[in-house]
């Protein structure tokens, strides 16, 4: 004999149905929170500056690392990405912000790092070596973009450790030590056999 519903028992499943409704509701929402927070994520991850600037602006890197001896000109004519501009304190790539202190490379090992400034679509490379006129510059950036004083010293910290490593001793292959601002690529040295 079959058991008839009861009050109680439609109660229970309507209770029971309603916490699955909500449930489900819940879940869209989350959905819907989710997907609103990967729009405005990816909204803020657009680029900024057009592709001539940010080409401009590498190239001008890679001339500078030839000049420095850690690129050569014909690596740097066939790789524009053989070079690479990261912000300093956000680690957004070249052509993400506006304004910005990037750190810049060569993509191979022993190579210095130094710092470009840019606001808009104006830059400047710095020497790291010089690092008075480096430190001066970007206390003056920050002063200029109404920085605040928190990030102006996370910018320093990170150039202060970059001039450190820059100027850290390494092994040569002959196994002789140096410093990181004399290697260059041997076949480039003229002087090659009086410094080793």
């Amino acid at each position: 004999m079959e058991a008839k519903p009861t009050k109680i028992s439609h109660t229970i499943i309507d209770q029971i149905n309603e916490q699955k409704n909500d449930q489900k509701n819940r879940c869209y929402g989350l959905l819907l929170l989710m997907f609103l927070s990967m729009t405005f994520l990816s909204a803020n991850a657009q680029k900024v500056d057009p592709d001539s600037l940010i080409n401009k602006i590498k190239s001008a890197v890679a001339s500078f690392f030839v000049d420095e001896r850690y690129l050569k000109m014909e690596k740097a004519n066939a790789n524009p990405n053989a070079v690479f501009a990261t912000e300093l304190v956000g680690k957004n790539s070249l052509g993400y912000n506006k304004n910005g202190i990037y750190r810049i490379g060569v993509f191979q090992s022993h190579a210095r790092e130094h710092v470009l400034i840019k606001e808009d679509h104006i830059f400047k490379i710095y020497d790291i070596q010089e690092i008075d006129e480096t430190l001066k510059d970007v206390i003056e950036y920050c002063k200029r973009n109404k920085i605040d004083v928190g990030k102006m010293f996370s910018y320093i910290r990170v150039i202060m450790d970059m001039y450190d490593m820059n100027y850290k001793i390494i092994p040569n292959s002959a196994g002789k030590l140096r410093t990181v601002n004399e290697y260059v690529y041997p076949d480039s040295r003229t002087d090659s056999a009086k410094r080793n």
